[in-house]
């Protein structure tokens, strides 16, 4: 299996750069995007969906936990 790494050695890009793009970040130019695509494609590199969505819900679940408790927080206050 293709790794992140191989397209930072094949691109010479640093592997924050490569990974930002991989999640589809729009914030680089576009000549290193297409680098970027073209080593992944070379090398046949695949996202792990399955990761993604786990990091994303594990994400949106902490978020959604906190902002909870801040509300809870919040209207302590206001019935004080």
């Amino acid at each position: 299996m293709s790794s992140i790494k191989e397209i930072v050695l094949k691109t010479g890009l640093s592997q924050s750069t490569v990974m930002r793009v991989l999640k589809g970040s729009t914030n680089v130019k576009p000549e290193t995007m297409e680098k970027i695509f073209n080593a992944a494609k070379e090398i046949g590199y695949e996202i792990n969906r399955t990761k993604s969505t786990i990091g994303a819900i594990f994400i949106t679940t902490a978020l959604l936990t906190a902002l909870n408790h801040q509300q809870r927080k919040s209207l302590a206050l206001i019935t004080m």
